[in-house]
């Protein structure tokens, strides 16, 4: 296992599908993450009834933001989220992607 990927519909708003993904420090820059989305983005999209799919990760996780521009997603907003890893919310940037054909 060299890390995750996972989605689902925001409980905060049903219209929204967020994705999150995590790899492992020595398989990070090696396009792991951007091969993995871009297989499952389509079957998330079959699976899951939302109108906008979206990530998010820390302000400072530049290879982050570049896998979401390398899937068609687009800067969207900036919000606080609860990192239970390190029981504080902090600073997320959010990308998102529209349902396509719609």
């Amino acid at each position: 296992m060299i890390g995750g990927f996972g989605g689902g519909l925001r409980p905060d708003d049903r219209r929204r599908m967020e994705i999150s993904y995590h790899l492992a420090e020595d398989c990070q820059g090696q396009g792991y993450m951007r091969e993995a989305t871009a297989a499952t983005m389509p079957v998330l999209w079959r699976l899951i009834p939302a109108e906008v799919m979206e990530a998010g990760a820390q302000v400072e996780n530049q290879a982050s933001f570049s896998v979401m521009a390398a899937l068609g997603m687009t800067p969207a907003d900036e919000r606080l989220v609860y990192s239970s890893v390190r029981d504080r919310h902090e600073p997320t940037r959010f990308f998102e992607l529209r349902r396509p054909g719609s």
